[in-house]
């Protein structure tokens, strides 16, 4: 948070006390409804993209000399390797994990829709890219709060610089609606966002990049799942319904051509 406020980012929270010893940070309160894009008019839309633009064109570079200014070790960017080895960590972890009749579907489920991705790599040079890291579309907040006067990002904690095979568009990633009931949306938030950028996304690129999403949504869910029922606590079942939510809908990426995607 401290940097996005050195940055001058004008549509966050601002930093009130920071304690780096006790690990308090307080920050302010930006009033409005909380939303994500599917919520967004089409004059929102326009300024949320503008935004998720500043946020992408932050280089890794500055963040490295302003850690130097205040004196403290900068976090390296996470590469696509690292996102791979934390999905197979998670898979392991599964697999060793008491088994039931969910765990072993969506364990067969994963297993079958990685090696699928794996194939499915773009051939491209991996770049560095700023994130906010957990802007969404659905779950009732995006971590998006709208008033007459912004379209604010809020819950930074993710936030952070990803290393990938040209997903500068990572935050993006996390907005669009993969559902088969949103195609529209889909298309108009997608239009939005090339409009925003010098040049526009291959669409091939993005569906990879949301199959990736949606992979790591499911391994986290049936990783948690599993987790629960290892240490006997409650709550199992959200993550349970989480994962084959997911598993249903993400079928209009593997069973239907890219061009009918979009």
């Amino acid at each position: 948070m401290r940097f996005v406020e050195h940055l001058g980012i004008n549509f966050a929270p601002k930093s009130v006390f920071y304690d780096a010893d006790n690990q308090i940070h307080a920050i302010s309160y930006i009033p409005g409804k909380d939303a994500s894009c599917l919520d967004l008019d089409k004059k929102q839309q326009g300024l949320f993209f503008e935004q998720l633009s500043i946020v992408e064109h932050v280089r890794y570079e500055e963040y490295v000399e302003w850690c130097k200014a205040e004196k403290i070790d900068p976090r390296r960017s996470v590469s696509y390797k690292d996102t791979w080895q934390k999905y197979l960590d998670k898979i392991a972890y599964i697999n060793q994990s008491k088994r039931d009749r969910f765990s072993d579907l969506a364990l067969r489920w994963i297993l079958e829709r990685t090696e699928f991705v794996d194939k499915k790599k773009p051939d491209s040079e991996p770049v560095t890219s700023f994130k906010h890291g957990d802007l969404r579309w659905n779950n009732g907040s995006g971590n998006i709060r709208i008033s007459p006067q912004m379209v604010a990002f809020i819950d930074w904690e993710l936030a952070g610089f990803n290393y990938g095979y040209s997903f500068d568009f990572v935050d993006m990633l996390g907005t669009i609606p993969n559902t088969r009931e949103t195609k529209e949306a889909r298309k108009d938030l997608i239009s939005f966002y090339n409009s925003s950028r010098e040049y526009a996304i291959d669409p091939q690129l993005i569906v990879y990049g949301l199959l990736m999403e949606n992979i790591g949504t499911v391994i986290w869910a049936a990783h948690r799942y599993c987790y629960l029922v290892n240490t006997k606590q409650m709550g199992k079942e959200r993550y349970r319904e989480r994962a084959l939510h997911l598993m249903e809908e993400s079928e209009i990426f593997y069973r239907r051509p890219f061009a009918e995607w979009f």
